[in-house]
């Protein structure tokens, strides 16, 4: 345990709970004493490290020996290695409130960082979809469920307004999802219309209600309505129409256990994690093979919605990058994040950004002409003629060349000059240029050189999805997945900071000569017994288990 990840995590993160943030909880005179904070909170962030269920995560903390020394558990009794699930669930819904896992992740990250002298100067940037422990359902269901929760609502605290709602609706809808299984796709259409009606029907009998319009059952009935369906006329009369697919918008509520989780069209519905992670231009360099282990941290996790899009979530990371002193200077990224908005945002900060163009391709042989990036006026075309004219109107300005120069041009062919009367017509805009240049830049060895390392970060994701168990998360809503999240992608650094630190004491002869010698020596014996006395047989134990081997 001393050479793996409950000494590292005893000596690194343990020291680094925010412990102190929750003392304001709880009452000195009243109530009984707490659990042991420090141990506790390191509790609930193994749990997410090791995707375990508060059962799991009691009966560890109860009998795993190598908890109890990450943990520095001393005791022996039930007072001091006894937790229940109940108590689990309530300190985990005070980090979450409090929001200590940001801080939490944050810390420990920076001291990584500083202890293994990690170079933050380049950084690579990619999303994942991550989903909640919320079902997929179809829309019918959707609908259903969404009124069989008013409805049961209404017949628990408003009888009154249930009393008003029509009869054949409560028996119905009131009931949950009776009725909505083994449809054909023939009848689903018309189910589905009849939710609408349904739909509409109950929240025009209960648009008076003042109480009943707070609820949250009423809101997501509301929201889903308008989601799923089209209303036409008055109050009085309306006529319901099923929305195509693709008059839905990606902000339509999926599911309503978990009403913050969103719908995005390529991956799915659920929300979306944005990983930032340290990379080494110089880790295939043979000079650089005997210098100290430097891991790939994640810097920064952000979660949200899975309808927000990825060019919106470079300037929240280099923000807080920038707030704890770890911003990068060349920041890779695919071509979602490449628009010509993050670009120039991003540069304005003193990042390069190195991604794909993104946008409509631009017009052949644009990328040659050379322009004032401060007034926008176009100044010489790509073989150095300058134009007669500029006319710099704000959403397209016009460069205008003479007949005589560009008659003779020898790439009048791929110019996009547009011949006229007055000359040759050069229609422009800076974003244009700029995206032209870029893709010509595209083509160079130097861009594919520096973009080979974004793939890096596609296997930090699938470690997380698959070691950390991150790809579904066992809570709904923004803040748990966010908690979850945070603390998973924590445990990796960890993990990957054990790994350097092993390799650090290899490379410094951490490895006793006596068992060296004494596993040499028992390699040799097992040989020669395996070749005089068992020839035939296969080796059945490995001598990993003697003293001094390096997990």
């Amino acid at each position: 345990m001393e050479k793996g990840w409950p000494a590292f995590f005893r000596g690194v993160v343990l020291p680094r709970l925010p412990v102190g943030a929750l003392e304001g909880e709880f009452s000195r005179e009243m109530g009984r004493p707490t659990k042991e904070l420090e141990s506790l909170i390191g509790a609930l962030v193994l749990q997410q490290v090791f995707d375990l269920t508060d059962d799991e995560t009691a009966n560890s903390y109860a009998f795993r020996v190598d908890w109890h020394y990450a943990l520095d558990m001393a005791g022996e009794g039930d007072g001091e290695k006894y937790v229940s699930e109940r108590t689990l669930r309530g300190y985990r819904e005070r980090l979450v409130e409090t929001g200590l896992a940001e801080t939490l992740f944050e810390g420990v990250t920076d001291a990584l960082l500083k202890g293994f002298g990690v170079e933050t100067g380049h950084q690579r940037l990619d999303s994942t979809l991550i989903r909640s422990n919320m079902r997929r359902l179809t829309r019918v269901e959707l609908c259903r469920r969404v009124l069989g929760r008013l409805l049961r609502q209404l017949q628990r605290e408003a009888p009154e307004a249930w009393g008003r709602i029509p009869e054949e609706i409560r028996e119905r809808y009131g009931e949950g999802e009776r009725g909505c299984f083994g449809l054909k796709p023939s009848q689903a259409r018309q189910a589905l219309l009849g939710c609408g009606e349904a739909l509409w029907t109950v929240l025009t009998l209960l648009s008076g209600e003042d109480g009943v319009q707070e609820w949250e059952c009423f809101r997501q009935a509301k929201q889903v309505l308008g989601d799923q369906f089209t209303v036409r006329g008055t109050e009085g009369r309306a006529e319901i129409e099923v929305k195509g697919k693709g008059e839905m918008t990606t902000d339509s509520l999926q599911n309503p256990t978990d009403g913050e989780a969103r719908y995005d069209g390529h991956k799915g519905a659920g929300y979306y994690g944005q990983v930032l992670e340290t990379y080494s231009p110089k880790a295939g360099d043979p000079e650089q093979v005997d210098g100290p282990a430097q891991p790939n941290l994640v810097t920064h996790v952000a979660v949200t919605p899975a309808n927000v899009v990825d060019e919106t979530a470079v300037g929240p990371a280099l923000e807080e990058t920038q707030r704890r002193g770890i911003s990068p200077e060349t920041l890779v990224a695919d071509g979602a994040y490449g628009s010509d908005e993050v670009v120039e945002g991003v540069q304005a900060q003193g990042v390069t950004l190195v991604a794909p163009a993104r946008g409509p391709k631009p017009r052949k042989g644009l990328e040659g002409f050379e322009m004032n990036d401060t007034t926008g006026e176009m100044l010489r075309c790509p073989q150095g003629e300058t134009p007669i004219q500029v006319i710099l109107h704000q959403k397209r300005p016009v460069a205008i060349f003479s007949h005589v120069s560009c008659n003779g041009c020898p790439r009048k062919e791929s110019c996009p000059a547009v011949r006229r009367k007055r000359g040759r017509f050069v229609r422009y805009t800076a974003k244009e240029i700029r995206l032209a240049r870029r893709r010509q830049a595209m083509e160079t060895e130097a861009f594919q050189e520096k973009y080979r390392w974004r793939a890096g970060i596609e296997g930090t994701i699938s470690q997380y999805k698959n070691q950390m168990g991150g790809g579904r998360i066992r809570y709904r809503g923004l803040a748990k997945v966010t908690f979850a999240v945070k603390l998973k992608f924590l445990g990796l650094n960890v993990f990957r900071s054990v790994a350097a630190w092993l390799e650090m004491i290899k490379k410094r002869g951490g490895e006793c000569p006596f068992f060296k010698l004494l596993k040499e020596f028992f390699g040799l014996l097992f040989r020669w017994m395996q070749k005089c006395l068992f020839t035939s047989l296969e080796p059945v134990f490995p001598l990993d288990f003697l003293p001094g081997h390096q997990l």
